[in-house]
């Protein structure tokens, strides 16, 4: 099963704490996740879909990472991250902004289930040091994060899962 990471954008100031509608930057969001899927060939409508999907006019399907987030990532924004611990989350789409040469990718507020692993995922996030502000409902097994949370360098905001699930829903 191919699998790939999705970006979606959004206008939103559920996550990003800012109320200040004059300035649609600060409250411009993107969705990080990671999406399976499996072609479906058994049918002449679901391929003539696929088709009419993948032509080049139509087709949102580029080469990288680098070049899905190129033009929508900017500091001090949000992301709203999926998965759940270490299933499901966009580690290509994660790895790619914690890259030191991406300078727009940072003060970013981060909402995402869970603050992951060292060294994974949202963890490089936190060792390239780029995120500022996290939303999350378990924070318990990152030890850069904790140093950050401890060294007063993030933001940390404990919601309920429910409750993330909701705002990221109503985004």
């Amino acid at each position: 099963v191919p699998s790939s990471c999705v970006v979606s954008t959004f206008h939103s100031s559920i996550f990003s704490g800012r109320n200040n509608s004059n300035d649609n930057r600060n409250s411009h969001s993107i969705c990080l996740h990671h999406n399976r899927f499996q072609s479906s060939s058994s049918s002449a409508s679901s391929s003539s879909q696929s088709n009419a999907f993948h032509t080049m006019e139509n087709s949102k399907v580029v080469s990288s990472a680098r070049e899905a987030l190129e033009g929508i990532v900017f500091p001090g924004m949000s992301i709203n991250c999926g998965g759940f611990g270490l299933g499901g989350i966009p580690e290509t789409l994660l790895n790619e902004l914690a890259r030191d040469d991406f300078d727009e990718a940072r003060d970013l507020t981060v909402a995402s289930l869970t603050a992951g692993v060292d060294g994974f995922g949202l963890g490089k996030l936190y060792e390239a040091r780029k995120v500022k502000r996290m939303i999350a409902s378990y924070v318990g097994e990152n030890k850069n994060f904790e140093d950050m949370y401890f060294g007063g360098d993030i933001e940390v905001e404990l919601t309920p899962q429910g409750t993330i699930a909701q705002r990221m829903r109503a985004a």
